[in-house]
Order: structure tokens, then sequence, then C-alpha cells
């Protein structure tokens, strides 16, 4: 009896370690992304942005990002700054790809899907994708949890005007 309990608890943490390791080789306990600095929007203005996410020890993603955009206006029903709550990153080599919520407007009752990515091209230049929504629908909100299905070529990058960013996958 003693030797069927010992297997079995045994057997337990084996599953539990392979459990782990697993949910490990998926993501880094330390994956992180941050960043700030400045577009140009090609009519003159330039678009300023900043994040800071992160992925826990348990697997949650925290964080957030601002873009700042001059040449949105309020009559497309976008203010000037967006601010998103991130909650998904997935890092493939240099590049992070970030999904979060936002609101396009304050009276908006819900917030809604949000992407973008950055490219960590140490001192060779650095670039963004500024990002798309989940649709055109603000009364639609969408699952931020998706941009672990963009794939990371699918981004189209710009150089940043001056700034940093730093990927770290661990």
């Amino acid at each position: 009896m003693k030797k069927l309990i010992i297997s079995g608890i045994l057997t337990v943490l084996v599953v539990s370690v392979s459990f782990m390791t697993v949910r490990s080789l998926a993501f880094g306990d330390k994956d992180s992304a941050d960043g700030k600095g400045i577009l140009n929007n090609g009519d003159s203005s330039e678009s300023e942005f900043t994040f800071n996410v992160k992925r826990n020890p348990n697997g949650k993603v925290t964080g957030s990002a601002t873009l700042r955009n001059p040449s949105y206006k309020s009559g497309n029903g976008q203010s000037e700054k967006i601010k998103i709550d991130v909650t998904c990153l997935k890092i493939v080599d240099n590049v992070a790809i970030f999904g979060g919520t936002t609101k396009r407007k304050s009276s908006q009752a819900k917030a809604e899907a949000v992407y973008f990515a950055v490219e960590d091209n140490g001192d060779a230049g650095d670039r963004i994708f500024r990002g798309f929504y989940f649709d055109d629908d603000a009364t639609t909100d969408g699952d931020p949890q998706r941009c672990e299905l963009i794939e990371a070529y699918v981004p189209v990058l710009e150089p940043i005007v001056s700034g940093n960013i730093q990927v770290k996958s661990q």
C-alpha cells in the first residue's frame, strides 16, 4: 500500500513538472516589451507612442500603451490620444505583437480590441506597426487575445524617427 501511495505521489509530481515545463516552453515568464518614440505621419505632423508590457510568472499579461496622433479628428469618432490596456503579448524573435482594449471616444459603451506590433532592431533602427481595431464597428468589442494568431511577418512596420524599443523574451 505504501508503494502504491508513493508511486501515486511521484506520478503527480512528474506530471506537474512536465506541465510546467511545457507551459514555460510556450512562453517565457519574463517576456516583456517597452518603449517610446516618434513616428512621422507624412503630413508634417508626428505621432508619439509609449508602451510597457510584461508577462507575469503566472502567464498573465499586463501593461498599457498610448498613441497620440494629431491626425485623428473628433469627427471620425476618435480622439487625438488612444490609451490601450494590453492583455496579450506574443514575441517572435525581435518582434512583439500586442492585443488590448481601448475606447475610441469616452461616450462609447464598451472598449474594443486593438492590436499593434513593434520590432527591436537595437542600434539599426526600431520599427512599429501603428495597429488596427478588431473591426470598424465600435459596438463590437472583439478579443484582444487574438494577438496570438497574428503572424510576425503580417504587420507593416514603419521606422521610428526617434526613441527606443526593447523586446525581451526569456
